[in-house]
């Protein structure tokens, strides 16, 4: 690309001279290979005709299409060369995954994460040893060199195997062979018809290229011909001395019995006299036939069969494997389709909160899809867990005194609040493992904040709730009274709930609700106006709450902070078994457009940061920017079940969406101080 206008495709050369390439960087900048191509429908018919349309010929995307392009192309073409063409350059990591050595060294380089635990004492990433990688494999024997790399895929590896290192191992069928493999030294068990394997030896860094008679044809990592030599082969026991060791029959269709017997004559030489006949005259297999060869069903039967065994025992060994870490979803529809009627090893009583809700949801997905009605009790289980968890970092409440005289009313009131962005990324578990992040403003409805709560004193030992909107009363005389009824659809549960967090429940340790009242030096009177309908999307009940605890705190002396009042919303949502975020309430309790970010633990303390108000202030507002009011309701709590299940289950899809959801919040936030309408 030219320095100057480096979005522009100047040439491409293919494979230039360093010396070529110094003399470029002089007007260029020299941009290494392409990783992707984005062709427009011109472009691709441009390709399908230079590759022959119906009769279809070799044409190179790189070494022709890609020399006609640019703005002074290497070379050209009258039909690409008008194409036009950009560039966009990306800072990326290259992996290679070229040869078997570089498969360990890449997979490596991914793994090669630091051990950490989350917050919550659960941990995320386990591995034994960073280069040894077991996949979908029974990996029985213990005598494998400490330290050295090795890769084991859908294989079966008896105790009676003995691997130096750098060994790669795949489709070994079940088996007690003794099996000595020498450093470098890899297997491959292809299995070929209905029942017999093709057995592929070779070297971790064979290249399988060059002529079967070419001294420097290198097969198990030593000279071919040397290797034919020492079993009395020629390399026109191969067909023509000039074909391609990548083409030579060289592989034999086996017996899986008959393994133990032929790997030791590939690989050592170690066999009876006259095997070399055997060699001979057995159906033999080129590398390039084994693609067309092999039984795919096999394979895949074989893999889901060992993956299945291998989910159990990681989820038997989850304290050092990631198994509660897994997409549980996922997990648990292979689980479902391949072991009908898995039932997990039960976790003992002092494993961490996490694992205990991944666990319990889990269980609940195997048995909701195997048809089980325990299915809810196991759902239900999880969402008890986190609601303990919630609900055990709150700090007891002081005992409640009455701060007002009785002509004194505590009058609270706050704004509803828009989500612009961030939205679920405060939500339980996930903003406990990962913290949350969002963007919202609090708005006033018709002028004024559209909820309200009103506390006063009364002269009876009693709690009167009024809800002025839907024109209802409640008198409360004794803790079950006040405890009782406690779900979504009761008018005055928030209230309630509040109340028992106010300090106002038999936790007090007095005989009934009137002893708390004397000692608080009155009954209690509490009206609540919500000028909005409810299911309206704008975090009317988060808010009603958080007022009516805020209004609390002011009536009973509490000195609640607007943090304190936060994480009060948040459990007594626990305690009403709605769930939600911390976002409704913070966004109520805290004024105008801002920025909002909790770190990852139990307890979740906003930071606010506050952007400028000018884009959604008094000059939009109602002119620019219009709020309308669709007649569309719906309750939070079904909707949110359904995601925190996923949250639950480590649902990839879920949790990508949510991260997704989050990555919204800093181009939100630049539009805004940006003042971009647009």
């Amino acid at each position: 690309t030219p320095i100057e206008r480096p979005a522009e495709l100047a040439f491409v050369r293919q494979k230039p001279s360093p010396e070529e390439t110094r003399a470029l960087m002089t007007h260029h900048d020299c941009l290494l290979d392409v990783g992707v191509w984005l062709l427009s429908e011109q472009a691709v018919n441009v390709l399908l005709d230079k590759s022959g349309g119906s009769t279809l010929h070799e044409y190179d995307l790189y070494g022709q299409f890609g020399l006609s392009l640019g703005s002074t192309p290497t070379q050209t073409d009258d039909q690409v060369s008008p194409l036009s063409a950009h560039v966009v350059p990306v800072n990326g990591q290259f992996l290679h995954f070229g040869t078997s050595r570089q498969l360990i060294e890449s997979v490596t380089a991914l793994h090669d994460q630091t051990h950490h635990s989350a917050p919550l004492g659960f941990l995320t990433s386990a591995h034994r040893r960073a280069n040894q990688h077991v996949q979908n494999a029974e990996l029985d024997s213990q005598r494998l060199i400490s330290g050295q790399p090795y890769w084991i895929e859908n294989a079966h590896i008896a105790p009676s195997w003995s691997l130096a290192g750098e060994n790669v191992i795949s489709g070994a069928p079940a088996n007690s062979w003794t099996i000595d493999l020498p450093f470098g030294i890899c297997l491959d068990f292809v299995p070929v018809g209905e029942d017999q394997f093709c057995l592929r030896p070779y070297g971790i860094d064979d290249a399988f290229k060059g002529a079967v008679a070419s001294a420097s044809t290198r097969f198990l990592g030593r000279p071919f011909i040397e290797w034919l030599a020492e079993r009395g082969l020629k390399p026109q026991d191969l067909g023509e001395t000039t074909t391609d060791i990548q083409d030579a029959p060289l592989f034999p269709i086996i017996d899986a019995k008959d393994s133990e017997i032929w790997i030791a004559w590939f690989v050592a030489g170690t066999t009876p006299h006259g095997f070399a006949e055997k060699w001979r005259s057995a159906h033999r297999l080129s590398a390039t036939d084994l693609m067309a060869a092999a039984n795919p069903d096999r394979i895949y039967a074989d893999r889901r069969r060992r993956m299945v065994a291998s989910l159990g025992q990681m989820q038997q060994n989850h304290r050092t494997s990631v198994f509660y870490s897994l997409d549980l979803e996922q997990t648990a529809e292979i689980l479902h389709r391949n072991s009908p009627g898995f039932a997990p090893t039960p976790l003992s009583s002092d494993e961490s909160l996490v694992k205990k809700m991944h666990d319990a949801m889990f269980r609940s997905a195997l048995f909701r899809l195997d048809g089980e009605p325990q299915w809810e009790a196991a759902e239900s289980e999880a969402f008890d867990a986190l609601q303990s968890a919630i609900l055990s970092a709150l700090p007891k409440p002081k005992a409640p005194l009455c701060g007002v005289a009785p002509d004194q009313i505590v009058w609270g009131r706050a704004p509803l609040r828009l989500d612009l962005a961030g939205g679920w990324t405060d939500t339980p578990p996930y903003c406990l493992l990962n913290g949350g992040r969002v963007l919202n403003v609090a708005v006033n409805l018709n002028g004024q904040p559209p909820v309200q709560v009103f506390l006063r004193r009364s002269d009876q030992l009693e709690i009167v709730l009024r809800s002025i909107d839907l024109g209802t009363e409640k008198r409360i005389a004794s803790f079950s009274e006040l405890g009782g009824g406690l779900t979504e659809k009761s008018e005055f549960s928030l209230a309630q709930a509040a109340l028992g967090l106010a300090g106002f429940g038999p936790e007090t340790g007095e005989r009934d609700l009137a002893s708390v009242l004397n000692r608080f030096g009155g009954g209690i009177e509490m009206s609540l106006l919500a000028a909005v309908p409810k299911g309206s999307g704008l975090g009317t009940s988060s808010i009603l709450a958080s007022t009516i605890l805020g209004a609390l705190g002011e009536f009973c002396q509490l000195n609640w902070s607007s943090m304190d009042v936060m994480m009060k919303t948040l459990a007594l949502e626990q305690i009403l078994s709605t769930g939600g975020g911390w976002q409704d309430q913070a966004g109520g309790c805290l004024p105008g457009i801002k920025e909002l970010e909790t770190a990852p633990g139990l307890i979740q303390s906003p930071t606010c940061r506050w952007l400028p108000e000018r884009i959604l202030g008094p000059d939009h507002a109602n002119s620019v920017a219009l709020l309308y009011y669709t007649g569309i309701t719906r309750v939070a709590k079904s909707i949110l079940r359904e995601i925190v299940r996923g949250m639950f289950l480590n649902s990839g899809p879920r949790l990508d969406t949510i991260r997704r959801i989050g990555k919204n919040v800093d181009p939100m936030a630049d539009a805004i101080r940006r003042h971009d309408w647009q």
